[in-house]
């Protein structure tokens, strides 16, 4: 019987739909194609014709390794390239060699471009990493010691354009302003795994990512890093509002009105707020507070706080037994 493979995390899925939101903005694909990239390999594309990809190439076992972005760039010269965006989202490297998870993936848009009738598409992978181990550069040859060189040319080595945030120092990321936005991406990505730093630097996320100019946009990328964010962060309401309330004018507004709208949904749908870890204490501690500094009823602190109303009831009963 074949083995069933685990469930994602809820903090896998966070991070895969972070990275969908974002580098589906046209203005955010570019950016980091420019920054990413060769110069050379940047001449050649005509980015302001860049189009999305609806469609996803990603299947069977890579489902639980890649989030897949597509974008399709004609090159100045004529012919098209599809730039292809890999998301390693796990705290760990892949369990696969890198280069065999890239053919496979690169395999499934050839066949269907086969498929199709259409021509064969020019595939260029480009991975962004933020895991907490340190990348692994292998090559696939070295999957094979004792081998004698002349066999080396059998070997599929893909070629990839590899970010690897943890890599990255700070203080460059945050120099970079032609980056705009994307330094908010690099930098939620990065304190991903550490809430102190994420803490630490959170000022610095919002002001980048809401100062483009376009409102539209502004909006629209603030919300998405604002939401990562506050996820991440095991934060009481007015602790975040704080954090909020520091920040210029023009970045406070923003954030405010998205926090308002994630507190209106979370309300409404019942999302997670503050116990992105799931740890027990921690989610009596963010109940009780709850029952003291607000008057909400128990459905509606089971709903923010993410819990079962029986579990927010019986913590109730012991503190009225308490007092």
């Amino acid at each position: 019987m074949k083995k069933k493979k685990p469930a994602r995390s809820k903090s896998e899925r966070e991070h895969d739909h972070f990275f969908r939101g974002v580098f589906s903005v046209k203005e955010m694909a570019v950016a980091h194609l420019r920054d990413s990239l060769p110069a050379d390999l940047v001449a050649d594309l005509q980015m302001e014709a860049l189009v999305l990809l609806s469609e996803s190439y990603v299947d069977g076992d890579l489902k639980s390794n890649f989030s897949d972005v597509v974008w399709q760039c004609p090159l100045r010269l004529g012919g098209a390239v599809k730039i292809t965006f890999l998301f390693e989202h796990k705290s760990d490297l892949p369990k696969q060699h890198i280069s065999i998870q890239l053919l496979q993936y690169v395999l499934g848009i050839w066949k269907k471009d086969l498929a199709n009738g259409s021509e064969m598409s020019f595939v260029v992978p480009v991975v962004v990493y933020h895991g907490q181990r340190k990348w692994s550069g292998r090559s696939l040859w070295e999957e094979f010691p004792g081998l004698p060189e002349p066999y080396r040319r059998f070997l599929p080595e893909m070629a990839y354009i590899l970010t690897d945030l943890n890599r990255v120092p700070d203080e460059l990321i945050k120099t970079k302003n032609d980056l705009g936005a994307l330094r908010s991406v690099y930098l939620a990505f990065k304190y991903a795994y550490d809430e102190v730093l994420l803490e630490q630097n959170f000022r610095d996320i919002i002001i980048f990512v809401s100062r483009s100019g376009n409102v539209r946009l502004d909006t629209l990328l603030t919300e998405m890093v604002f939401s990562y964010v506050q996820q991440r962060l095991q934060m009481m309401p007015e602790e975040l509002e704080n954090m909020i309330e520091n920040l210029p004018d023009d970045s406070k507004s923003i954030a405010m009105s998205t926090y308002d709208k994630i507190i209106a949904k979370g309300i409404e749908k019942g999302i997670e707020k503050g116990i992105e870890k799931g740890i027990e204490l921690k989610t009596r501690e963010f109940v009780i507070k709850l029952i003291h500094s607000t008057d909400w009823n128990d459905a509606r602190i089971a709903l923010v706080a993410g819990v079962e109303e029986g579990l927010v009831r019986e913590i109730r009963q012991q503190l009225q037994q308490m007092s």
